[in-house]
């Protein structure tokens, strides 16, 4: 008997091999899946926020320092001075719309901003994973957090 259960177990060797490799192909596309979809959440919010010029949105998303330049002032802001200078930015110009562009990679957010006032913003939003390391046994482990790390909005075409 145990003759036969060595043959057996010798002929699955080929199909427990098979089988492993395509749970791991499973959890890797599952895993891709996963990020990609962190990732247009990401995308989706800020959009929102930026559309109905909720700079505490924003600021909820953003990395501690943020790469900022709107229309010809540049600097590199904390979260909370990111966070005012965009308060009064839509404070100024109070939004209408934003249109997202379609086709982005996940770690950016580009669109138009109209304003009430007719004038038209092109903004620019990169955003990068976490810094620091994803606690274990969470979902982040898989697809971090994306956060805020630069915000360009230039004048456009009125």
């Amino acid at each position: 008997m145990s003759t036969l259960s060595s043959t057996t177990s010798r002929a699955n060797a080929p199909h427990n091999t098979l089988c492993r490799h395509m749970a791991r192909l499973v959890m890797a596309v599952a895993a891709l899946l996963l990020a990609t979809g962190t990732m247009a959440q990401t995308g989706g919010k800020i959009a929102t926020a930026i559309g109905r010029g909720d700079a505490t949105a924003l600021s909820a998303m953003m990395n501690s320092t943020v790469q900022l330049k709107i229309e010809s002032k540049s600097n590199v802001c904390s979260k909370t001075q990111t966070e005012h200078i965009l308060q009064r930015f839509f404070e100024q110009n109070p939004p209408s719309r934003f249109t997202p562009q379609t086709g982005g990679n996940g770690e950016t957010v580009q669109g138009t901003l109209e304003t009430e006032k007719g004038t038209k913003f092109s903004v620019f939003i990169l955003t990068r994973p976490a810094a620091q390391p994803a606690r274990q046994n969470s979902k982040e482990n898989v697809a971090q957090k994306r956060y805020i790390q630069q915000i360009r909005i230039e004048n456009g075409k009125n």
